[in-house]
């Protein structure tokens, strides 16, 4: 989706910077210029806010916007504004810059089920994982069953995949009457996957516009004819989906646009078409002041905004950061306000939000100061007068230059009257609030009281080579560990003399073991016989199937093959990165994952597993880098999105993108499996899910049971093009451009236990090779994350509320060291493993 290449508007508008001055108020002009309300947030009442009644009598829509995403007064505030403007005012839709699709169908969720999390996905987690904004979506919950009922929309376009597969699965009947197959492939391939492979090939470009205006007619005329809210929800989805990914190639292709403007006028026409859907309702709309703003060029370059710009920037530690003009961030900027301002005139009022002082950052992010403004600033003024919390309506007849810092907390000298129509003030800025989840005492299933730990390797009896990620059991359980990538491991589980341990690995006869012939408990090799040359030995009854047939079977028997109800899983999870082959970081947790509905293929991995951090450890101690948002074992998550029975761009749901064969039968968990391996044919993010930069090569195999056709085993390797760096703006923190060449290794094994599959291990290695354009050097970058399971419960299992895309590193999980010397987890490599990719 086009988007600059930063997802929120915080590190954008920071960046300002001038160098003229200009004529600005001084105290005696605060009130010609505006009426001042003080805003007492204390009273338990509206009664700060009932001069607001005559002030926004006329207004239909109502834009409270915020300096920043990282405000937590601001979110505090607005939903006091917001709480009074449904009660006292009418106004029955939130309108989020979140999208459009995802929370028409969030709200339809939340409709027949108030206790649904759907908003929690609907809308951006900058904001739904902040405890300000869930006591605002259980405000709208509960008027569902008011006599005034409220509900949530959304007018950016896609902004996540949430709802893109039902989205699709609506539309694509619906069109088969007009576009051929082709025609549909080339719509399914961008809409499922990304615009990419649209960058360099005209004809293909060509190709999908013309299949979409087919699509566009077809499903406007549909809901000409039809006009139910769902059929108008998708045409008005598609024409701003076709126009998005039309400014992305452009873009890609070096057309410049001014600031965010393709998005502003997608989100300016997807507000416009919920007054149209939703006739006669008043909306009141969340997002960055910046969409919100009118004439936002109307300021002036200052030294002042300079110099705070740069003592900014180094506070956020971009050291090689290059100096960013005003004018060029700026220049030509039309947002979303100034659009629907034209359209709706006096109908339509816009607030900014803005702090005096104190802390601002993303939720579960890096905080940062909002340093001292200038002396004659709004802000400051405020304060003299004794104001903690103000509105501030500006006078539209005095043509006043004066300071404030409503965009990204940064002092901007400008005509504010002719940008907002009025200001929220705060004194005192921080961050918003985490949500909180109920802090349950959670027992482990996989530890060991006795210490009494069994060292060894897995590996092959005829070769003598290490055997990596053998699954070692306790029979008759799921509870054990596995082999790390140099078959090395360490069983801390609970073990009896009477005990037997299973251990397997595909293509490799089982081998079984009782504890009490383990005589060596630190050195304890374990031999496995390869089983790998079957397919000639095999009698198969009946005709053949083919590897088309075969995976078509595992597709249609995944939901009856993997468990489908409430089930905890213990994990242990290791995230490690190397840096020219030297261990630079490495964070390790034992984390608790719940899910009420087990591994249901149709829902979304992060909508339906929660999950709580046991303990944690970091053994390098250093931050991770490259993501300053989560990052180590809080990117867990990323193992389920990429796993085969989730995720739909792969072999196993795009069969007819890939070149099947079938290698061999081999052996796993004392059955037989066919040892499938594919190539896609033309690798893009439709059938192998990583998009720009496109994949040049998709190889790998796939493992399917001859008997129930369940997947056992995933495995595949994925070679990128060369990083083109296509935003040059985004590289100005560095002094040199590079190239990245990338490749990634996937697998992930799965075990059976009482009847059904679960994930066994998840591995994921991403790799690339950074050259410098001035002088040809390289360096090495390594991503190395690794889930092994520990122990499963289907029997009564504990209810956790934290959604794993929302993991918390607390003070409780790193205080009990003791536990990694009787827990079951996987013993560190000893060297980077790289990726056994084509190309590397």
């Amino acid at each position: 989706m086009f988007q600059l290449k930063t997802p929120i508007c915080l590190v954008i508008l920071l960046s300002i910077l001038s160098t003229a001055t200009f004529a600005q108020f001084n105290i005696k002009d605060l009130a010609d210029i505006s009426s001042v309300k003080t805003i007492d947030s204390d009273v338990t009442d509206f009664s700060d806010l009932m001069f607001l009644k005559e002030q926004w009598k006329d207004k239909n829509y109502i834009l409270l916007g915020e300096q920043s995403h990282g405000d937590g007064p601001t979110f505090e505030g607005r939903n006091r504004l917001i709480k009074f403007l449904h009660q006292e005012m009418g106004f029955d839709i939130i309108a989020f810059e979140s999208g459009l699709y995802d929370n028409y169908h969030a709200s339809e969720a939340v409709r027949k089920n108030p206790n649904s999390d759907a908003y929690n996905n609907s809308i951006l987690s900058i904001w739904s994982q902040t405890e300000e904004i869930n006591d605002l979506i259980e405000y709208v919950k509960a008027s569902l069953s008011s006599d005034k009922p409220m509900q949530i929309a959304g007018f950016d376009y896609f902004r996540s995949n949430l709802y893109k597969d039902y989205f699709w699965q609506e539309v694509k009947p619906r069109l088969k009457t007009t576009l051929t197959e082709k025609e549909l492939q080339t719509l399914e391939e961008i809409i499922l996957g990304t615009p990419d492979i649209l960058f360099k090939q005209k004809e293909l470009l060509s190709a999908f516009n013309k299949a979409g205006e087919k699509a566009q007619k077809n499903l406007n005329t549909l809901a000409e004819s039809n006009p139910s809210i769902d059929n108008r929800m998708n045409a008005q989805t598609f024409k701003t989906w076709i126009k998005d990914v039309n400014y992305e190639v452009n873009e890609a292709n070096g057309v410049k646009f001014a600031v965010q403007n393709p998005r502003d006028e997608l989100m300016a026409d997807n507000f416009m078409f919920l007054t149209k859907l939703y006739p006669g309702k008043k909306i009141v709309a969340i997002g960055a002041s910046y969409h919100f703003s009118n004439q936002i060029t109307q300021y002036q370059s200052t030294d002042f905004t300079n110099n705070y710009h740069n003592e900014m920037t180094a506070q956020k530690g971009y050291a090689n950061a290059d100096t960013v003009q005003f004018d060029d961030l700026l220049k030509g900027g039309i947002p979303m306000g100034q659009i629907l301002k034209s359209q709706f005139g006096d109908q339509l009022y816009s607030v900014g939000f803005t702090s005096l002082q104190g802390t601002f950052g993303l939720v579960n992010s890096d905080t940062y100061s909002i340093l001292q403004g200038p002396a004659n600033s709004m802000e400051n003024q405020l304060n003299k007068l004794g104001h903690q919390h103000a509105m501030v309506h500006l006078n539209k007849e005095n043509d006043v230059y004066f300071y404030a810092s409503a965009i990204g907390n940064n002092p901007i000298l400008a005509k504010w009257h002719q940008i907002f129509d009025g200001f929220f003030y705060t004194r005192d800025n921080y961050p918003p609030h985490g949500i909180t989840y109920e802090e349950i005492e959670i027992n482990s299933s996989a530890g060991n009281d006795s210490n009494d730990k069994i060292y060894g390797q897995t590996i092959d009896q005829v070769s003598k080579q290490a055997i990596p990620f053998t699954n070692i059991a306790l029979i008759g359980t799921a509870n054990g560990v596995s082999s790390n990538a140099e078959g090395e491991f360490v069983i801390s589980i609970p073990l009896q003399e009477s005990d037997q341990l299973v251990v397997s690995s595909i293509g490799y006869k089982n081998d079984t073991i009782s504890v009490k012939n383990i005589q060596d408990k630190g050195n304890f090799i374990i031999q496995l016989q390869p089983r790998d040359y079957l397919l000639n030995e095999v009698v198969i009854s009946g005709k053949p199937l083919s590897p088309k047939d075969i995976i078509k079977l595992a597709r249609e028997k995944r939901d009856e093959n993997y468990y489908q109800s409430a089930l905890n899983q213990e994990f242990y999870f290791t995230s490690s990165e190397y840096t020219n082959d030297s261990l630079t970081f490495n964070e390790n947790a034992s984390i608790l994952v719940y899910s009420d509905k087990g591994y249901q293929s149709s829902k979304a991995p992060w909508t339906q597993f929660y999950g709580e951090i046991l303990q944690f450890r970091n053994t390098t101690g250093n931050a991770r880098t490259g993501n300053r948002f989560y990052g180590g074992v809080r990117d867990m998550q990323q193992m389920f999105v990429h796993d085969v029975i989730f995720e739909k761009s792969n072999v196993l749901n795009r069969t007819s993108s890939y070149s099947l064969n079938l290698d061999d039968i081999v052996e796993y968990d004392g059955q037989l499996v066919y040892k499938i391996g594919f190539e896609a044919k033309n690798p893009n993010a439709y059938n192998t899910g990583y998009g720009y930069p496109s994949p040049i090569s998709a190889t790998g195999v796939i493992y399917i049971g001859m008997n129930d056709h369940a997947i056992v085993k995933f495995d595949i390797c994925i070679v990128r093009q060369t990083s083109e760096f296509r935003n040059k703006k985004k590289r100005k923190k560095y002094e040199y451009d590079f190239d990245v060449n990338t490749s990634h290794h996937l697998t992930q094994s799965y075990k059976k236990y009482r009847g059904k599959y679960y994930l066994q291990n998840s591995t994921i290695i991403n790799y690339n090779i950074s050259t410098r354009l001035d002088n040809n050097a390289s360096g090495t970058f390594l991503e190395y994350n690794v889930l092994n399971s520990t122990a499963v419960n289907y029997d009564n299992p504990v209810v956790i509320k934290r959604p794993i895309d929302n993991l918390k590193i607390s003070k409780k999980a790193m205080s009990n060291e003791a536990f990694w010397d009787s827990h079951a987890q996987l013993l560190p490599i000893t060297e980077s493993i790289k990726p056994k990719c084509i190309g590397q």
